[in-house]
């Protein structure tokens, strides 16, 4: 990952950090009675030890395809890596989607985007589980 990719790993980390604060905080009914939070004041934080288990997990990622379907690499629209400038999260065939595209099984490599949204989305339904245990 670029030094600016971390950096959005690290804001999307505190970010998720002050929502499931508030969410602690506000003791949310759920219906069956049961209530999501504690209601106490606490702070839900992140050590950032995240991070190369992120970047593993996202490389690992980009080996799998999508579902997204190809012929070659020019079919993949989705930026597959981080590039320098110019190039940072925009589609550019040739450049950024090159090697993209599994002839193999017709689909595109998953890019750096999905592989991180999967991984975050990962990441808050196990704090949202957390939380529901609390």
């Amino acid at each position: 990952l670029t030094s600016e990719e971390v950096q959005y790993l690290i804001a999307a980390g505190l970010i998720f950090s002050g929502i499931g604060s508030a969410i602690q905080v506000a003791r949310i009914q759920l219906p069956g009675g049961f209530r999501l939070g504690t209601g106490l004041i606490c702070v839900v934080g992140s050590s950032f030890t995240f991070v190369p288990i992120c970047v593993s997990a996202i490389r690992m990622m980009m080996r799998e395809d999508s579902a997204n379907p190809c012929e070659g690499d020019a079919d993949c629209t989705d930026a597959w890596a981080g590039q320098a400038p110019p190039y940072l999260g925009v589609s550019a065939p040739g450049v950024t989607n090159l090697g993209q595209c599994n002839k193999s099984s017709g689909r595109c490599l998953r890019s750096g985007r999905e592989a991180y949204g999967a991984f975050l989305g990962t990441c808050m339904l196990g704090s949202f589980l957390e939380m529901a245990l609390s």
